[in-house]
């Protein structure tokens, strides 16, 4: 039985469209309806629109709670997009994802992932990678629009390298905030001759 579900909500310039599919199950019961949320699922994938910026989020399986405010995804793809640029971030093998749902706003309100993850923010009209980074923990606040690094994160920009205990970045504002243990790495632009 192969089972699919999606969900569509329309709210203001905000739009969220959730598609979890449930994978082949060879000899095993139809699962009722109403027991489904608290399967394991495969092939999860989250898209959310508004009007600055889209998000999505996709994972091998994933878990949904009762309640359907939690998804627990395993070895997360997680991706934002602006008008000008494109955040990709990687897990690696072992990684999972905690996916934070607001029933009021009926959106993702938060996503935190876990793992060896990288982050990458290119350009969207000539691909080049304006940052890259790393850390062991991230969460990704919807309302703010602020990423949080944990676990010895590092930011590269150009040549230039950022890292602390905690790094904040609003990527929307292109802005980085650094906590604890700051350690910049700022080297001179190159002057060109007249």
């Amino acid at each position: 039985m192969v089972t699919a579900r999606s969900h569509i909500w329309l709210l203001g310039a905000t739009a969220v469209i959730l598609l979890v599919t449930g994978g082949c199950q060879r000899g095993k019961k139809e699962v009722p309806e109403s027991k489904l949320s608290s399967q394991e699922l495969e092939h999860f994938s989250l898209r959310q629109f508004s009007d600055r910026v889209s998000l999505e989020v996709t994972g091998e399986t994933a878990e949904m709670t009762a309640d359907q405010k939690t998804a627990i995804v395993q070895q997360p793809g997680f991706s934002l997009k602006s008008a000008d640029s494109l955040i990709e971030v990687r897990t690696g093998g072992e990684g999972r994802a905690e996916i934070r749902f607001s029933p009021q706003r009926q959106q993702m309100e938060a996503a935190i992932l876990e793992g060896k993850i990288t982050v990458t923010q290119k350009a969207l009209q000539d691909k080049k990678v304006l940052m890259e980074a790393t850390c062991q923990k991230l969460t990704y606040e919807d309302r703010e629009k602020v990423l949080l690094m944990e676990g010895n994160p590092v930011i590269t920009r150009d040549h230039n390298s950022f890292s602390g205990e905690k790094i904040y970045y609003y990527w929307t504002e292109n802005r980085i905030e650094i906590k604890g243990n700051v350690k910049v790495l700022v080297y001179p632009e190159k002057t060109q001759a007249p």
